[in-house]
């Protein structure tokens, strides 16, 4: 099982190191891009603030610009992106104010969906989690600190989608989209070392499965907020004031 999940700009040796895909298959192309730009955003692959260009994704794609406009300008509504005047575009970057905005939905939003996965969670499902959390662990110890934050990030998502409700894991992933770049200059301000970062995870990934197969909501509500709170500690928020 695996875990996984304007003209101007970066140049195509930047774009190319994101691992976007060329597009084919019956699936729009403007479809396939939106979904590999969002990817993309969603897993911290691109710096807050970072421009982008619309022909650079294309080339990068093999498709014409056409499909990719139609993709980034579904991101921007959605506030992944936003339209630079010379109709560039640029990946946001949240100030203090607004992140602790998203972070306060977020808490609320992610809190119900972990209950509401705790009774209907099948055992496959759990499954997946403890392979996303395995495979965080083991990249945090190899010093891959993109590759196991981008596991953990797994590892939530694929908790909420277990909640059965697509309108509120729909919202959880709009804000997510819009978190994500913070993502990037946060890893670093995980613990010190791979060990560590590993056990970060463990203890408390851990919990959350453990109240998941017990099918207690609140115990898996509670471990869940724990762990979100720790979590924004490193990025130097005041969790005490943010609820």
């Amino acid at each position: 099982m695996n875990c996984g999940i304007g003209e101007r700009g970066v140049a195509m040796s930047v774009v190319a190191r994101r691992k976007l895909s060329r597009i084919h298959g019956a699936v729009s192309k403007g479809a396939q891009a939106y979904e590999q730009i969002k990817q993309a955003i969603l897993h911290a692959q691109f710096r807050p603030g970072e421009v982008l260009s619309i022909r650079t994704l294309a080339a990068s794609f093999g498709i014409s610009t056409m499909p990719v406009r139609e993709a980034v300008t579904r991101l921007i509504t959605e506030k992944a992106l936003e339209l630079l005047p010379n109709r560039g575009l640029r990946v946001p970057n949240l100030s203090d104010e607004e992140a602790r905005d998203v972070l306060r939905a977020r808490f609320v939003l992610e809190g119900l969906a972990v209950e509401l996965a705790a009774a209907r969670i099948t055992s496959a499902e759990i499954a997946g989690l403890e392979e996303c959390q395995r495979e965080s662990e083991a990249a945090l110890k190899r010093g891959q600190t993109h590759k196991g934050v981008k596991a953990s990030l797994q590892f939530h998502l694929m908790l909420y989608r277990a909640c059965g409700s697509q309108t509120l894991v729909d919202l959880i992933e709009a804000l997510y989209l819009r978190y994500a770049p913070k993502v990037y200059t946060n890893m670093l301000l995980l613990p010190a070392g791979g060990g560590a970062r590993a056990r970060f995870v463990h203890d408390h990934h851990s919990v959350i499965i453990a109240a998941l197969r017990r099918r207690d909501k609140k115990a898996a509500r509670r471990a869940l907020e724990k762990d979100m709170k720790d979590t924004w500690k490193f990025e130097r928020f005041e969790t005490a004031g943010l609820f």
